[in-house]
């Protein structure tokens, strides 16, 4: 913290301005132009150059003003003027409005001059890298940083033609004028879009990677907590999905699909250039699910929860080679670039943006009622000739038929899950700046209920955010800096566990919750013992977090030479997080209270990152052609910590809130360092507007190998051909704007695997029969046999891809295809137990092989005047093949892999459907015939696929005067489990309720159907062979309305009259509805055991702008 404000005071220091006065009072009427420019050259310093026929045609002034800022004067006084005004530091240009598309004259034989000038934005910023030509001839120049350009012996009548990335073009007569001001004007047309690379930024024109975008606008139109979920279905070959429907629940991610068998397939995640953590540190918030690589700790929640998505510009998504090898070992996975929004140049703007709704369950799973449930359960008990009984002692006790009330019925969907919780979010943000400074400062609350409570706990999450921007630049244009600040503070409480189990498999006659005085109800049988777990019994129980989380960014850079740059930046993450969960003596039966012990755990845990980075870039002209060049080392230094505490026989539940209090109390510490280095160099190349070569190469080197494996070289060759500037295609496919067809190839590396991997680590006693201690101490016991050896995975990537534009750009798009090949894979070797070690880590040629074909497409349906129609789609169809491990048969690995098919498989019985004569499951054994005498070393021979077949979005954007309407799709294939298939985790007739699959059931000989006959405990066996089995899977599709918006821009003639500057109010839904063959909760999280689906969050809201 302290270093950021060093940093922020030298930036501001850097910033100071040298007018005398910012702010100008004068009242003038009926003024001459001239002095006017007197009286505000007194009263500012400022000096005014112009020519006197400039002012020829000037109208004369009236204004009356109090303290207004010095640009806002000159734009109000000078308004409707036949001349142009500028601002440079202490210096006012007058300069008439003939510059800009006058007529063309070409260059000619009269009298030549010396023509400079400058060119800039709307906004008066200059352009750096823009083309200056002579039109006609082949003279023509660039712009230096400061947006100046020279051309000597030009012809006084002749005319310039200034083009620059992202801008429109635009004609300059000069008409014997020696020095120009030109502004230009933002190009509309997507190919000029910035795209935004490690290191840099290109445009969509001269790309020649494969990366996907997703903007601020785009962000702002979903209520999500969690950036990457306003990624999914939006970038083709990123798939993404949460782990639950709680708020700071975990997101797992993966682009272009599992690379290795062991270490990490997380992509790397770069926020304003800081490699930023995938996964949190193990905690016990495991109600939240998980995020990140499971081998990695991958804790509970995600740590892109901590991040204001308010506060982020755009997200871009790089995924080939020639867009990550720059990365080195890094970015095997792909790597995910977060770019936070900066101030602009301009007169200062308040934003103020207000959103509240609610959040209600939505999807439900089709579950037997009370009637169904019963005669499903008699039936059972009749099928084995057996009668239920209300004593606990019987193996055939019944409670639900016995004890309790068995008209009662209750849908517990709706009484635990659908209880409609509140969001509120609100933002702030005030920005401006000149030519020199521009700053951004923004503050955010966000507060999202839970739909499970805790008597404990406040049942909310509520995060408290600021982000701060700055940069500086000097008079002479040389000398940059720039700031960066992001700090967010969540604190979120929340029971242990969620209800969505309880909700799917209590029976539907469930006694009450509660008694009349509020006390839990535990429905004892005759004997007094409970007959039930109540779930309301886990509002006893706490799990609360609070954490702190530090991302900031300074940069300074010097122009040593026109178009070389030299520049160093630091970065530092600090992520601080606490937690505390317990569980009181009230969540228990009453008869459990007395003997079983009481616990909490405590933990504190610390993520801490430190990045380095100088570099030296260089821009600019080469032959006929345009040169990109970057070298840079990084440095980067992080420190991983946890400390927690866990106590037991606490004596009351009172004491459970101070984990001093307990009678034992178990520490356990871990401590990590990992550093990291590399030396880097990227070389970019356009020749004629049409011909990109990019070259990268890079050399790491990562603490987590040994020293003799600790470095190792990645690159990179990209080529793109824009083939629609040949003549030829002009000529034969005239309807066709735009076609780049592009190919890279390149390695990258990967080093997500344990800290001290190659190191022989000894741990304590966790306390285990086989941790006995030694004369009172603790024994240590081998936790990790040494491997010195280790390596580097690497992933070899090839794509290629066609870029696209029709019809005027009516429609657009891109066809990609990748295959990347995994090696040198990081494998357990698995030991004999005499070694006293379970495996050791090594490196293995084995070979997985992800290929991927991507699709988008974007379309103009219609653009009318008043009304406009647009429509993008993406499709993904991912491939994933194991194709090479020496000796798979002789291994461990051979119940889990096969050559040939995806890395991510399952193993399992093949069923053979059901007995026609008995109503129980059959299946084959490994020679194809139907038993249930099943050998699971043997007899698992079927597989099921588990990776996606395909998924993808479709977006619609509907445009009426001031209304705007945006809704997106996204749809999904995948094998999963289903609950449907079987109708539950226990065996149809067993006690707990099922879905409504188990009313298709064999109940005579002769019954097909696709369930098994009622029964009970008696066919545990062939339960658990079904759960083993291909049964339980299901080919799931699901398409699911993800979103809707609704927004309208309050008129400009009603916004002026409240002195706003703009205003819209807009109607946001989230996770509206889905279409699906899943029988469970929700197909995004499909599984037998069933987690708190995704909810329906519908906000209203306001934005103003002051």
């Amino acid at each position: 913290m302290k270093l950021t404000l060093v940093l922020l005071t030298v930036a501001l220091c850097a910033a100071a301005h040298p007018v005398r006065s910012q702010h100008i009072s004068l009242t003038v009427k009926n003024s001459t132009v001239e002095n006017l420019i007197t009286l505000v050259e007194k009263q500012t310093g400022l000096v005014f150059i112009y020519k006197k026929e400039t002012l020829d045609q000037a109208k004369k002034v009236s204004i009356s003003v109090q303290e207004m800022p010095v640009k806002e004067f000159l734009e109000t006084a000078f308004k409707d003027q036949p001349f142009f005004c500028f601002l440079e530091n202490q210096t006012v240009i007058l300069q008439k409005r003939l510059l800009v598309h006058e007529p063309a004259n070409t260059a000619s034989e009269n009298p030549s001059l010396d023509v400079s000038g400058k060119i800039t934005d709307t906004e008066g910023v200059p352009l750096e890298g823009a083309s200056v030509k002579v039109k006609g001839t082949k003279e023509g120049t660039s712009t230096n940083i400061r947006g100046e350009f020279i051309l000597k012996a030009v012809g006084e009548n002749a005319v310039l033609e200034i083009s620059s990335i992202g801008y429109q073009v635009e004609t300059v007569s000069l008409n014997n004028r020696p020095y120009l001001i030109i502004p230009m004007k933002r190009s509309e047309n997507k190919l000029d879009e910035t795209v935004v690379m490690a290191y840099g930024s290109t445009t969509k024109r001269f790309n020649v990677s494969n990366t996907g975008t997703i903007k601020a606008a785009d962000i702002a139109n979903q209520p999500v907590a969690n950036p990457l979920m306003a990624l999914q279905g939006h970038v083709p070959g990123v798939a993404i999905s949460a782990s639950s429907g709680l708020a700071n629940a975990g997101a797992r991610v993966s682009v272009l699909g599992p690379s290795t068998f062991t270490s990490g397939n997380d992509p790397l995640i770069v926020i304003d250039g800081i490699p930023y953590t995938s996964n949190l540190i193990a905690n016990f918030g495991d109600v939240l699910g998980s995020s990140g690589t499971q081998d990695r700790e991958g804790a509970a929640g995600s740590p892109l929860n901590f991040i204001n998505p308010q506060d982020i510009e755009r997200i871009d998504v790089l995924k080939d080679a020639d867009a990550t090898a720059i990365y080195g070992s890094r970015a095997a996975n792909g790597a995910i670039l977060i770019t936070t929004k900066k101030g602009k140049a301009g007169k200062m703007s308040v934003d103020v943006s207000l959103r509240t709704g609610i959040s209600v369950l939505t999807t439900r799973a089709k579950l037997l009622n009370t009637k169904q449930y019963l005669e499903l359960r008699r039936e059972a008990f009749s099928n084995y000739g057996v009668v239920p009984s209300n004593d606990r002692s019987n193996p055939n006790y019944a409670p639900d038929l016995m004890v309790w009330d068995t008209t009662r019925n209750i849908d517990l969907q709706k009484e635990l899950l659908s209880k409609p919780v509140t969001y509120t979010n609100a933002q702030v943000s005030v920005s401006g700046g000149n030519s020199n400074v521009n700053y951004l400062i923004s503050g955010m609350y966000n507060q999202d209920s839970s739909p499970i409570e805790s008597v404990y706990g406040n049942n909310k999450d509520r995060k408290f955010s600021t982000h701060i921007a700055l940069n500086t630049i000097s008079d002479n244009r040389k000398f940059r800096t720039g700031v960066t600040f992001s700090y967010l503070y969540d604190i979120n409480q929340l029971p242990q566990s969620d209800f969505t189990r309880d909700a799917m498999y209590l029976p539907p006659n469930v006694p009450e919750f509660f008694h009349a005085d509020g006390s839990l109800n535990w429905a004892p049988d005759k004997s007094g013992s409970y007959t039930f777990y109540n779930p309301y019994s886990k509002r006893y129980s706490l799990y609360a977090n609070n954490t702190a989380n530090l991302v900031s960014r300074f940069e300074m850079g010097y122009e040593l030479l026109p178009g070389l740059t030299l520049s160093s930046s630091v970065g530092i993450n600090n992520m601080q997080s606490d937690d505390y969960s317990f569980n009181s003596s009230l969540q228990l039966p009453p008869e459990y209270r007395s003997f079983v012990p009481l616990f909490a755990h405590k933990g504190v845990y610390n993520i801490r990152n430190l990045v380095l980075e100088p570099l030296l870039t260089y821009k600019g002209k080469w032959g006929k052609g345009t040169v990109d060049a970057i070298a840079g080392f990084n440095y980067q230094k992080e420190n991983r910590s946890s400390l927690s505490m866990i106590g037991r026989n606490f004596r009351n539940d009172e004491s459970l809130w101070d984990i001093t209090q307990a009678a034992s109390l178990d520490l356990l510490q871990d401590v990590n360092e990992y550093k990291y280095n590399a030396g880097f160099g990227k070389f970019s190349y356009i020749h004629l507007n049409k011909y990109m070569l990019n070259l990268a190469l890079r050399r790491d080197a990562s603490s987590r190998f040994g020293p003799g494996s600790r470095y190792h070289d990645f690159g990179s060759v990209g080529t793109g051909w824009i083939i629609s500037e040949e003549n030829w295609f002009k000529k034969t496919l005239p309807f066709i704007d735009f076609a780049k067809l592009r190919i890279s190839y390149g390695s990258s590396g990967n080093d997500q695997i344990n800290d001290y991997a190659y190191m022989d680590l000894y741990s304590t006693s966790d306390g285990g029969l086989e941790d006995r201690p030694y004369q009172g101490n603790p024994s240590l016991r081998v936790s990790r046999l040494p491997n010195p050896y280790l390596q580097w995975e690497e992933t070899r990537k090839l794509t290629s891809g066609l870029d696209f534009s029709m019809l005027k750009n009516r429609i657009s798009g891109s066809i990609s295809y990748a295959d990347n090949r995994s090696g040198n894979q990081l494998v357990n070797y698995y030991l004999p137990s005499t070694t006293g070690s379970v495996a050791i880590l090594k490196n293995f040629p084995g070979i997985i092989q992800n290929s991927q074909w991507e699709f988008s497409l974007n379309t103009v349906n219609i653009s009318n005047g008043s009304i406009k129609w647009t429509t993008s789609l993406n499709l993904t169809i991912p491939r994933n093949k194991l194709l090479r491990f020496d000796n798979l048969s002789e291994s461990p690995y051979s119940k889990v892999l096969e050559i040939g098919i995806p890395i991510n498989i399952v193993k399992v019985f093949r069923f053979a459907g059901l007995n026609r004569e008995t109503g129980t499951y059959q299946f084959y054994d490994k020679d194809g015939k139907i038993t249930n005498k099943l050998r699971p070393e043997l007899d698992k021979t079927g597989i099921i696929k588990l990776d996606r077949e395909f998924y993808g979005g479709l977006q619609n954007t509907i445009s009426y005067k001031s209304f705007t309407l945006d809704f997106f799709l996204y749809a999904q294939k995948q094998f999963a489990k289903d609950p449907g298939t079987i109708g539950s985790v226990n065996i149809p007739g067993n006690f707990g309720n099922m879905t409504t699959t188990v009313l298709n059931r064999w109940q005579k000989p002769g019954d097909g159907g696709i369930q098994k006959l009622a029964s009970g405990y008696q066919d545990i066996d062939i339960l658990a062979n079904a759960l083993q089995s291909d049964l339980i899977y299901r080919n799931i599709f699901y398409l699911r309305l993800k979103n809707i918006n609704l927004n309208y821009a309050v008129p400009a003639a009603f916004v002026s009259r409240l002195h706003l500057t703009s205003a819209r109010v807009f109607v946001q839904a989230q996770n509206i509805k889905v279409w699906t063959n899943y029988t469970g909760m929700d197909p995004e999280n499909p599984g037998i055991i069933q987690t708190m689906p995704l909810r329906l969050t519908l906000v209203f809201g306001a934005q103003l702008s002051f």
